[in-house]
């Protein structure tokens, strides 16, 4: 069994935009749970509704409690990004990009990982989906991230997956997943820690 750690904002959490009481899916709708379905994962899932890329130290530390608390594992999932772009008024991608180069560096200095990146999969987040005409030039910047995250993710060694490919359906806000799309990034998610964790035979010579 992998222990598999999984770093997120509110689509990890599984936020109901639809919903009332707490405004979460059930269990059985929500991706983290539906991934630990899998008798090979052991999942630990840290989502929380609002969460941006860290960038103060209040929030790295959080970040170390995690590790502390997760350690030894073996790959740390980060999906985040999405409210960092959409609390900005001008919607810059380099800048997302930069915080989210700082916070791998960071984990990649830590000694529960130390330095490697074959122990972090980084995801695109999928591109905004909002129709409100103020929001266009956000929908624009977010259909860059699997560009700038695959450039981290190349320069710092570590494992990638573009979730705008894996065609989630989003709710009426353009940003959270529907149940739908919670149980179709479920199967995605598996299929990528099979490839991930999928002995490589060698090439015949």
């Amino acid at each position: 069994m992998k222990k598999i750690v999984l770093y997120g904002d509110s689509n990890t959490y599984g936020y109901d935009p639809c919903g009332i009481l707490d405004r979460r899916y059930p269990k059985e709708d929500r991706w983290p749970d539906l991934l630990a379905g899998n008798p090979e994962w052991d999942i630990r899932a840290y989502g929380l509704n609002g969460r941006t890329i860290p960038r103060h130290n209040a929030e790295y530390a959080y970040l170390d409690q995690i590790l502390m608390n997760t350690a030894p594992f073996d790959l740390f999932v980060i999906m985040l990004g999405s409210n960092d772009l959409l609390y900005m008024m001008e919607p810059d991608i380099e800048y997302v990009k930069a915080c989210a180069d700082h916070m791998l560096s960071y984990l990649l200095g830590r000694s529960c990982i130390q330095g490697d990146g074959s122990r972090i999969l980084l995801l695109a987040p999928p591109p905004f989906q909002i129709k409100d005409p103020y929001s266009a030039r956000h929908v624009s910047a977010s259909q860059d991230f699997a560009k700038a995250y695959q450039q981290l993710s190349d320069a710092r060694h570590t494992h990638f997956a573009d979730v705008g490919q894996w065609n989630i359906a989003i709710a009426y806000d353009g940003v959270h997943f529907t149940e739908a799309g919670h149980h179709t990034f479920a199967k995605q998610m598996d299929a990528v820690l099979t490839d991930i964790f999928t002995p490589r035979s060698e090439a015949p010579l």
